[in-house]
């Protein structure tokens, strides 16, 4: 018994508590944003709106994970700053190169690539598609790199600028009628604003202005190579899980139609979010941690079994709380305003 409370003490005393407590501030405002917003959105936008939208972000979702080669998440554990600064500079530089060559792809292949997906909605907007990737693989670049700095107040900041853009661009498009458009764009400013905040806040341009002439061409593939287990490990894991959950996307298009497809992604949005409130914010944090505990010589490791056990009963009771409570509360809550979408939803099964 004294042994788990000593785990618990430092735990308590490592910091994560606190700055999981302010990542989940964040967290909790800008996931709370778009369902309070969602009984207006889903009058504004029909099912079938939310079906191309739907589309969009699957593409988005699972190309992004090429654009740093996840060499982005090298830069929490690397041990000295030249190393991360360096990850840092190939990270934007290979989403940026990488961002480029899917921009060539999507203009010169924009026909067959529609014919494809089987939504010819897309064709006036598949052009902000590799700008969506290039954005969002800046920002979840940033992202780790705030990570690696500890600056989790910036962080929760920015999760609800890039939520509040995309809340306002949502409900000035849809009073515009600009239909699937715009919640294309809006997903597109959100990642655009996100990113900007993080440069702003950042000071990334010096730590690059820094580092960027410290690298030579024999330092660049020395630091890829000493991090080479990311791309090799890391990039097939990550894409295995974006591809589970992303297409399901293409097969409900395929099989029923974008209006089954938008009301299946619309009520999954309105139940998935209240779980990634603790859970992300969490994994953001202890993640930082156990790879410190894991690096810095020395180190009692007893903080190491704590945090696990910590994350394992959080993740267990949201999984818990989501399917007892959370459901209950949101379901009476939206039941009038988001009725069609879950009738229609109910059709996949």
């Amino acid at each position: 018994m004294y042994k788990y409370k000593e785990l618990i003490n430092k735990f308590s005393k490592s910091g994560v508590v606190k700055s999981t407590s302010i990542l989940m501030i964040g967290t909790i405002v800008s996931q709370f944003i778009p369902i309070a917003i969602s009984p207006v959105i889903s009058r504004l936008f029909t099912p079938a709106d939310f079906g191309v939208y739907s589309l969009y972000t699957a593409i988005t979702g699972i190309l992004w994970i090429f654009t740093s080669l996840k060499y982005n998440q090298a830069i929490v554990i690397s041990k000295n700053e030249e190393d991360a600064s360096g990850l840092l500079i190939f990270s934007i530089s290979s989403t940026i190169g990488i961002s480029i060559l899917f921009g060539l792809l999507f203009c010169g292949f924009s026909d067959y690539i529609l014919i494809w997906i089987g939504e010819p909605a897309l064709s006036a907007w598949i052009w902000i598609i590799p700008l969506t990737i290039l954005f969002k693989g800046l920002l979840l670049t940033l992202v780790q790199w705030f990570n690696r700095k500890s600056k989790y107040k910036a962080m929760s900041q920015q999760k609800i600028v890039m939520s509040s853009t995309m809340a306002v661009s949502n409900l000035l498009t849809g009073f515009y009628k600009l239909t699937s458009n715009g919640l294309i764009l809006s997903n597109f400013l959100g990642f655009f604003s996100g990113t900007l905040f993080l440069l702003y806040k950042g000071h990334v341009f010096s730590s690059i202005k820094q580092y960027y002439k410290v690298f030579t061409c024999k330092k660049w593939k020395k630091l890829l190579s000493k991090y080479k287990q990311f791309p090799l490990y890391s990039l097939p894991q990550a894409l295995m899980f974006q591809l589970y959950l992303y297409l399901p996307v293409f097969f409900i298009n395929s099989i029923f139609s974008s209006e089954t497809l938008g009301a299946y992604t619309m009520t999954r949005r309105i139940l998935v979010l209240p779980a990634t409130v603790l859970i992300g914010s969490l994994g953001q944090v202890t993640t930082r941690k156990l790879l410190k505990c894991m690096l810095r010589k020395g180190t009692n490791f007893m903080c190491l079994p704590g945090i696990r056990l910590f994350s394992f009963l959080v993740q267990w009771l949201l999984v818990a709380l989501e399917l007892d409570i959370i459901y209950l509360i949101f379901s009476a809550l939206f039941l009038d305003q988001i009725g069609h979408f879950l009738e229609l939803s109910v059709n996949i099964c």
